[in-house]
């Protein structure tokens, strides 16, 4: 049937049928649980990561005490796109503002303070937007320029050995998404195109007024306007309050 999908909807594998919109909602959920692992496993320094194994606490289910619970990403899923707030910078924000030891929990995560926080954080990074891509590009020229003492790399090893540089201050995906597009370099480009799309698809307005027209590839713009309205966004990217 157009614009339906089917997913496994309980433990016996059983198939049913959700709408296009539910199916990006339920992607989304996914997303941000995966988004909120990577941040508590980095807070937590865990030998062990955790979110290998499902949560019934978050993921829904039964646990050990026989109490039922929902799946908080669901909801979660729902708020982000109710709220229209960016999820990458929303589990960050909570992380980077939760006191040591104590990290935010799913079901906090779009709690009045961390709404407020997260309020802030795009308020004060609004001005730092239009400034990012000369500053990222200083940066690459940068480490392109150190990366000469090794003269066994050509221009286009020096270029994709900084675009990979953990400690390079290239700090954004999307930014490194678009280089390595720009330098035809596809196999780079993916290694960052999940959270380069998901930065982009929730901060559409902002980059295009601030990025320089025609860096960021028209295939990702289309496809995060598209993803967008499968999710029944308004076109208008507001500051929550």
């Amino acid at each position: 049937m157009k614009n339906q999908r089917w997913i496994v909807t309980d433990i016996d594998g059983q198939l049913q049928p959700v709408a296009e919109s539910e199916f990006r909602l339920l992607q989304l959920a996914e997303v941000i649980r995966t988004m909120y692992y990577i941040e508590y496993n980095r807070y937590m320094d865990l030998d062990e990561p955790a979110g290998v194994k499902p949560n019934p606490r978050w993921d829904g289910g039964t646990d050990e005490r026989g109490v039922n619970h929902k799946n908080a990403w669901d909801k979660l899923a729902r708020d982000v796109v109710a709220r229209r707030l960016n999820p990458v910078r929303l589990v960050r924000v909570a992380f980077r503002n939760s006191q040591p030891g104590k990290p935010p929990w799913p079901n906090t995560l779009t709690s009045a303070g961390t709404l407020k926080d997260y309020a802030t954080h795009v308020e004060n990074f609004k001005e730092e937007w239009a400034a990012d891509w000369r500053r990222f590009n200083q940066s690459l020229k940068m480490r392109m320029r150190e990366l000469r003492v090794f003269p066994e790399l050509d221009e286009k090893a020096r270029l994709v050995t900084a675009l990979y540089d953990p400690w390079n201050v290239l700090g954004s995906p999307l930014f490194r998404f678009c280089v390595a597009t720009q330098a035809g370099l596809p196999a780079v480009a993916a290694e960052f195109v999940n959270e380069a799309f998901l930065d982009y698809l929730f901060s559409i307005e902002e980059y295009d007024a601030a990025w320089p027209a025609g860096v960021i590839p028209q295939g990702l713009r289309d496809f995060a306007r598209g993803v967008r309205r499968n999710l029944g966004y308004v076109e208008e990217n507001t500051c929550p309050t």
